[in-house]
Formats: structure tokens, sequence, C-alpha cells
């Protein structure tokens, strides 16, 4: 894992690189990530294909390596076969920044 200094570097790069997202930190039990709010398009496909229960898992996987920018993809794929149930909880972090967790109140 890369020093606080360094990975702080390469948040303020991956954050430079990408203005139209929220890049920000995602931190885990043993380790921690940089990952990018989902676009609209990564949004509607992972709505679309997690509507269809045998893809659910799959449509998570995919939404969780479209937004994470750091570590590598390769890394990220090791990471998910040793705790497959990573992804579902990385991917509720995601959508809660996509706006899915925001607080919606109707009326006064």
């Amino acid at each position: 894992m890369a020093d606080p200094t360094a990975f702080d570097s390469i948040l303020a790069e991956l954050q430079a690189k990408h203005p139209d997202a929220e890049v920000e930190p995602l931190n885990y039990s043993n380790g921690r990530m940089i990952v990018r709010t989902p676009d609209e398009g990564s949004y509607a496909r992972f709505i679309t294909d997690s509507g269809d229960a045998t893809k659910r898992a799959q449509a998570a996987k995919a939404l969780a390596r479209r937004c994470i920018l750091w570590p590598s993809l390769d890394e990220v794929d090791v990471l998910f076969t040793r705790k497959p149930g990573l992804v579902a909880r990385i991917v509720d972090k995601l959508l809660d920044k996509a706006g899915a967790g925001d607080e919606i109140t109707l009326g006064k």
C-alpha cells in the first residue's frame, strides 16, 4: 500500500483528471481505494441490469469496477475474489454518492 503522502498525491491527480465527478477515498477493513461517483450512464446500466436477479451480482461488480480509479483493476479483481461481499458494500456507498442516499422531503 502506498504511503499517505503518495496516496494524497494520487488522490489529487485523480481529482484533477475527473473534474466532472466527486473523487474521494473509500476506506474498508485493511485497505483503501479511490472512487468516483457513478456517471449517468453507469448508474442507468446498473439500474437496468440489477433489475434481473440473475444479473444483480454482476451488475454490482461492473458498477464498482467502473467507479474505482485506484488501485488497478487487476488488484481490485483479486480483492473481490478474496472478499466478494465487499462489492455490495462499495456499491451501496457509490449509490449514496449518486444521490440515492439523499434525504428527500415533499411539502413543508
